[in-house]
């Protein structure tokens, strides 16, 4: 049934690397990442194990594979991140906007409203203590890199206002899907 995927545009072999979601793993990605591949992709997992959050992210280990992708390709890094890991994506680029192509975020609470936007915050905040490797403050403005938002009314677990990009630049877009939060 997805027989009509195959008619998308091929990609041109530069390196993804595909971050998950709260109480995700690479395993999660798995199929977006084979498909990247299919599609032309050089796509990778992130292999920081499940992504609890900030408070257990080593964003120094993230940083160090970004670079090694982006030293043995030669070429820029496009980083695709789901919910939370459009955040972390965003701080990755943020950070090394030198090694990033651009940023794809699908469903990720970005807007500054994200404290009433789902029900798993409480969760999150149990979960997540400490300070960590992201700041807060800065989760709702855009990565100096081209980005692109995609969010759907329909999610089920955000609210769909915050996966909006509101305050960015000219290389940023908001592309609205039907789907849910996992979908």
């Amino acid at each position: 049934n997805w027989w009509w995927l195959r008619l998308l545009p091929k990609g041109d072999g530069h390196p993804v690397m595909v971050i998950p979601g709260f109480a995700g793993s690479d395993t999660y990605n798995k199929p977006l990442r084979r498909f990247l591949r299919d599609q032309g992709y050089h796509a990778v997992g992130w292999k920081q194990g499940v992504n609890l959050g900030h408070s257990h992210l080593d964003l120094a280990q993230l940083s160090q594979r970004l670079e090694k992708l982006y030293g043995r390709k030669g070429r820029k890094v496009s980083l695709i991140g789901h919910s939370l890991g459009g955040i972390i994506a965003r701080e990755a680029a943020r950070q090394h906007p030198d090694k990033v192509r651009q940023v794809i975020s699908l469903g990720s609470p970005i807007g500054k409203d994200r404290d009433k936007a789902s029900t798993l915050n409480e969760l999150y905040r149990l979960i997540n203590t400490e300070p960590g490797a992201l700041n807060e403050r800065h989760w709702h403005r855009a990565p100096p890199v081209p980005t692109t938002a995609i969010y759907s009314r329909f999610d089920g677990v955000l609210d769909w206002r915050v996966c909006l990009q509101n305050n960015g630049h000219e290389q940023t877009e908001n592309i609205e899907v039907y789907g849910s939060h996992n979908g």
